[in-house]
């Protein structure tokens, strides 16, 4: 599956968002064959903590409860940096010069059908104002 769940961090975008997110499980919970969902979540994913330490937000680790995933990529892997070419535009056209720094892109599978061999976002800033990530997995069984 390929999602682009609700931006924002309004009440009203929270909400729709989390009816997404529930919709995405019960799909996934449906499912009869083995799953992986990529896309633009729009949850963020961790908040940092020192200079390399990681802390779950609340709201992914709730986002990964529902969905009953695991996660490719892990802590720091930045996808929504405001360094691509897009974003760069995107900001100047917004005047907003900030560079966000957040994972909220990812790449997730049930880890009884699926196994991650790798992952990694890629370093090309002229795909999307977001980094593209990049997963190789194996069918289990």
């Amino acid at each position: 599956f390929n999602v682009h769940l609700q931006e924002g961090h309004s009440p009203s975008a929270q909400r729709a968002r989390w009816a997404q997110i529930r919709q995405l499980g019960e799909i996934i919970r449906r499912a009869r064959s083995p799953v992986i969902v990529v896309g633009d979540f729009n949850v963020i994913a961790e908040t940092r903590v020192g200079a390399r330490r990681w802390r779950p937000t609340q709201e992914y680790l709730s986002m990964m409860t529902e969905l009953g995933l695991a996660d490719a990529s892990g802590p720091g892997h930045v996808t929504y940096d405001g360094t691509t070419q897009f974003a760069r535009a995107l900001a100047r056209l917004e005047r907003d010069p900030r560079s966000p720094h957040r994972r909220i892109d990812y790449m997730l599978y049930d880890p009884r059908s699926v196994e991650r061999v790798s992952a990694k976002v890629l370093d090309f800033d002229n795909c999307s104002d977001h980094k593209p990530t990049f997963a190789r997995f194996r069918l289990i069984g």
